[in-house]
């Protein structure tokens, strides 16, 4: 600046102070704060406002102190909304006890106090379930509240053991008092009652969302299709998904995701298979959970050829299939008892490693399992001393596996010997591990 002959005065820092505090840029800040200093400008009440929120919004809550304690010394007299960035950084840090001593050091200065310092230490009690302490804050400061308070008590009451219910009775009561709650407010309410099953309820909510003049956003459409599939309701999501639509509202791939799911568990997989297909065109694309879900309702419903498809379509669409993708794959060819699937699955099993995916216990455990019902035994033993040699540990379901198989060829002696290394391995075995040997 000075090179065009620019001289910067304690507004042009204050000012690039909080472009830097609000990047996130902290020790460019610290830095620029100590050469306003040896220009000989004198911080202000904006300067050590700005840093002290700049620490805080980064966690640097020691920093954010020190800045702090070495502006008193130095004579600076805070103001409610230094207090404010100090309280509200400790309570986002979930150190309560230290804001409740800000907050008495504030009132100890003659200062008093505002919503935004009492919102900030309401959200922080909720956050950590002491939903009373933060009702008590308010009864006994005797601060008027406002919507922001009131949609943070509503949402700590839902995520509590006594449920919504308390919550609709303080949503009614700030219906009363002539507050208008935001959407934010009603997206809490109509997913802690779809999480209770009370639909019909979440229903007369959302009618009185659009009643009071409000328009559903995103979260609320997302929130109510996921309940929906659910609880079995997957024609009211449908619905639901084409009304979001008609509103201009963009579906994400969430609410697309709980839809496939949905449809996949009531087996309507080429429903579900039409639905991805489309999303691409609606500006959502399918992620590895769409496909995910898609290739385990085709495989559950049998059609092993349509989720080879649906691999095939995903590695073409640029999406990396997870553990979990080949995991559903691999155990739903194994599950199908055919001997070309399992030689699928086995090339499966082998590409997985080859693409960098580290099997777990559970793709293990499904392609033992598949080996052990094809009689395949050989195999399924090598598998597990592979397994076990790669550092992952078998669990009672691969013991299981390979002890009925080995009882069902009438190799009684052997699985006995596998139920004692699996007991001495510290497995425990459970009632289908005890019913196949005394079967046997």
């Amino acid at each position: 600046m000075r090179k065009h002959g620019f001289w910067p005065n304690r507004i042009t820092y204050n000012a690039l102070l909080s472009g830097l505090c609000n990047g996130g840029r902290m020790s460019d800040a610290q830095a620029l704060y100590e050469r306003m200093i040896k220009a000989g400008y004198s911080p202000d009440v904006v300067t050590y406002n700005t840093l002290l929120h700049g620490f805080c919004k980064v966690g640097e809550l020691d920093e954010a102190l020190k800045i702090f304690d070495g502006a008193v010394k130095r004579g600076f007299v805070p103001d409610v909304v230094t207090y404010n960035a100090l309280i509200n950084g400790f309570c986002k840090a979930d150190k309560l006890d230290e804001a409740q001593r800000i907050l008495q050091r504030m009132v100890s200065e003659n200062l008093v106090p505002d919503v935004v310092t009492y919102n900030s230490l309401v959200n922080g009690l909720c956050k950590n379930g002491r939903v009373d302490e933060a009702r008590m804050l308010i009864v006994d400061k005797g601060f008027s509240p406002n919507v922001i308070t009131y949609s943070t008590l509503i949402s700590g009451l839902c995520r509590e053991l006594r449920g919504v219910s308390e919550a609709l009775k303080l949503f009614g009561s700030v219906l009363k008092q002539g507050y208008e709650p935001e959407v934010p407010t009603y997206n809490i309410l109509i997913d802690g009652l779809l999480k209770e099953d009370r639909v019909n309820e979440a229903f007369e909510l959302f009618s009185g969302l659009v009643k009071h003049g409000l328009e559903p956003d995103a979260i609320t459409y997302t929130v109510f299709i996921d309940g929906l599939c659910k609880a079995g309701r997957v024609e009211d999501a449908l619905l639901m998904l084409k009304d979001m639509d008609e509103k201009g509202c963009v579906p994400d791939v969430v609410s697309h995701n709980a839809v496939i799911n949905g449809l996949c568990k009531e087996k309507r997989v080429d429903e579900a298979e039409v639905l991805l297909s489309g999303m691409e065109a609606k500006g959502c694309s399918p992620n590895a959970i769409s496909f995910n879900t898609l290739i385990c309702g085709q495989c559950r419903a049998g059609k092993w050829k349509k989720a080879m498809t649906t691999f095939k379509e995903m590695l073409k669409r640029g999406v990396k299939p997870t553990v979990v993708t080949y995991n559903i794959l691999v155990d739903g060819l194994c599950k199908a008892r055919q001997e070309g699937r399992i030689k699928e699955a086995i090339t499966l099993f082998d590409a997985m490693i080859e693409k960098g995916r580290v099997p777990d216990v559970v793709t293990y455990s499904a392609l033992i399992d598949g080996l052990g019902k094809a009689g395949k035994l050989d195999d399924a033993r090598r598998l597990l001393g592979a397994m076990e040699a790669k550092g992952c540990i078998p669990n009672v379901y691969t013991y299981n596996s390979l002890i009925s198989g080995l009882c069902g060829l009438e190799k009684v002696d052997e699985a006995l010997e596998l139920f004692v290394a699996m007991v001495e391995k510290g497995c425990v075995p459970d009632t289908i591990t005890y019913g196949t040997i005394i079967s046997a």
